[in-house]
Order: structure tokens, then sequence, then C-alpha cells
């Protein structure tokens, strides 16, 4: 069993207090994603930012480490409350690819960041990382673009 203390804790009055979205948990899992709505698109899990759901989660094998699946999909997760936890994972080389399961073009990455581990927003692929059998972390904004629509014209006499 492994304890993970979140990097924003505080300690008062004898209790350790925890503001944000980590937290001390027993790790029966060896690789959690966290995705969340970046409300903001700043690329930071904000306090206001809800955890996203709407994806699949796959990690796939990458033995030599050039940052392309080397195959299939090994294992993959469908998140609750934006975490998909990862259990039984072997040792080795792998990339996460996060794939929502939205209509294209709806959701868009963040770009990378503070709390946001996926680089390459186009394909939702991670860097190529090593598994060594330590809990591992990764965390992803997803975002809705916005537009703006109206008309422009040149008001000649100025009546608005």
């Amino acid at each position: 069993m492994k304890i993970m203390i979140s990097k924003n804790q505080f300690y008062f009055l004898g209790v350790y207090l925890f503001l944000s979205f980590f937290s001390i948990e027993a790790n029966s899992q060896d690789i959690r994603v966290t995705l969340y709505e970046d409300m903001e698109a700043n690329s930071n899990k904000d306090f206001a930012d809800p955890p996203f759901d709407m994806t699949t989660v796959n990690i796939y094998q990458d033995s030599d480490m050039n940052g392309i699946p080397d195959g299939g999909v090994v294992y993959s997760a469908v998140p609750s409350g934006g975490d998909a936890d990862f259990s039984g994972v072997a040792i080795g080389n792998y990339v996460i690819e996060v794939v929502p399961v939205l209509p294209i073009g709806s959701y868009f990455f963040s770009p990378v960041g503070t709390d946001c581990d996926v680089v390459d927003a186009t394909n939702g692929y991670t860097n190529t990382f090593s598994y060594n059998g330590s809990f591992l972390q990764f965390s992803q904004g997803l975002f809705q673009p916005t537009t703006i629509e109206g008309f422009v014209w040149e008001d000649m006499n100025g009546d608005g």
C-alpha cells in the first residue's frame, strides 16, 4: 500500500488540510489519468474545473520509445469522476492516449502546462514514459472552444 500526499497540503491544529484535487489515498492502481474540463483553457486545474468523464483513456506499449504505439491498446479505461485508474500494469515503456467520445471538434486539449501532460494536442498522446512499478499520475484538461458571431457594417450616416 502506498500513501500519496497532496502537493498542496496545510497543517492546521494538528490536522492536514488538502486544498487541491490531489488527496491522500491508498493506491491500488498503478497509473491514474485525471481529466478535467478546463473552463478557462489555461492549462491549470482550477477549483471550479469539473471532472471530465466523456473520454476513453488508452495505454499503448512503446518499447522503442519513439512516441509511436507498438501495436494495439494494452490497457483501456473509461474515467469515473474524472479519474481513469489502471492496475496490473507491467513494467515497460508506454504512451497514453486520451480519446474524447464527443463529436470531433467539440472539445480540445488544453495546451501543455502546469496541470496538463498530453503533449500533442492534435492526437492526444503523451510523450513516451517508463513505468517501473511506482504509482504514476497524469492529468489533462479539455475545453470547449467558443465563437463570436455578429455583423460588421460601416455606419455611413452614424445612426447606429
